[in-house]
């Protein structure tokens, strides 16, 4: 189990890199890191979960990986929507009216969700623990 989660945040890892590679990021002047670019990054898991928390404290350390090897500095907006569908809503709205860089849904319902809001705003979405990524 162990050696699952550690592959899937490396992979996520390496997918939220290139992506946010890919996309230029919104920086703006004064959100500019010394040397680098400063990403928004939005985070909604949908339960409490050991096993789901796990997977938020992989990313939030390979972010932090990620920061000191490449010189770039991640905002990070964390939320929990305790599996309402409303509350879900008000989350990705509200990372969308942030301008995120990147999302990451955490389980299947979330991920859907933002896949589904970020469509015609071409809002990467970068997702973990979900049944069927297709």
């Amino acid at each position: 189990m162990k050696k699952t989660m550690k592959l899937a945040s490396a992979i996520l890892s390496a997918t939220m890199l290139f992506t946010l590679a890919a996309c230029g990021g919104g920086q703006s002047a004064e959100s500019a890191a010394p040397g680098g670019k400063t990403y928004k990054i939005g985070i909604c898991n949908y339960v409490d979960d050991a096993s789901l928390n796990q997977i938020v404290e992989n990313i939030q350390a390979q972010l932090s990986a990620i920061s000191e090897e490449k010189g770039v500095k991640f905002e990070v907006s964390l939320d929990n929507c305790n599996a309402d569908a409303a509350v879900m809503g008000q989350i990705i709205q509200n990372f969308i009216t942030d301008k995120v860089d990147l999302m990451v849904g955490v389980a299947t319902p979330v991920a859907m969700a933002m896949q589904a809001a970020t469509e015609d705003s071409g809002v990467p979405v970068v997702f973990a623990a979900v049944s069927d990524p297709v």
